[in-house]
């Protein structure tokens, strides 16, 4: 992956995170929902172009001697540098690979810990890709210490703190034609 790729998904990564946060603290209306699907899709679309799909190998250990965390660290510290994020937990084994990494893996955990029983799933069975960021917080972090500039998909200077001055409006005026009506004889 280029730094370019990198850089202009992060850019629109944090972009989606934004449009996000502003339509969740609006209870999502209408015009801009239709704004963050349109832009999610766009999101998902360079995706695709650009990143492979991740494959799922999970299963269970059956050795007391070793925990899962011992075969995630293994793991991390064989294929550092390549693409294997581990993912375990309880007494689960969860691990996700490239398709170019995938039986380098599995060779590796056949070897090194012979009692784990474990699955791959397909190339469609995970509908995930590869993707340089964990979530968009690291996203933002990055663009930040990048010094990327994001633009705007629109101008929403002030936007929530407007809304929320009309809805302050709407609700007086709510209260005073209530208390209008009640006073009327």
């Amino acid at each position: 992956m280029t730094k370019e790729i990198k850089n202009k998904f992060a850019i629109l990564y944090v972009q989606e995170s934004k449009l996000w946060e502003i339509c969740d603290a609006l209870d999502w209306p209408k015009t801009l929902k239709k704004l963050y699907i349109k832009h999610s899709t766009k999101v998902n679309a360079f995706k695709k172009a650009h990143f492979p799909k991740q494959i799922s190998i999970q299963g269970y250990y059956y050795n007391d001697d070793i925990n899962h965390s011992d075969i995630d660290d293994a793991l991390n510290k064989a294929f550092k540098g390549k693409y294997v994020k581990t993912d375990s937990e309880g007494d689960g084994f969860y691990c996700y690979t490239d398709k170019a990494t995938r039986q380098d893996v599995c060779n590796f955990l056949d070897k090194k810990f012979p009692d784990l029983d474990y699955s791959i799933g397909g190339d469609d069975d995970y509908n995930e890709y590869i993707i340089p960021f964990n979530n968009w917080s690291y996203a933002q972090e990055y663009v930040e210490k990048e010094g990327i500039e994001v633009p705007e998909i629109f101008d929403s200077n002030n936007l929530i703190e407007r809304l929320k001055e009309f809805d302050d409006k709407i609700n007086t005026l709510k209260k005073e034609r209530h208390e209008f009506l009640k006073n009327i004889k």
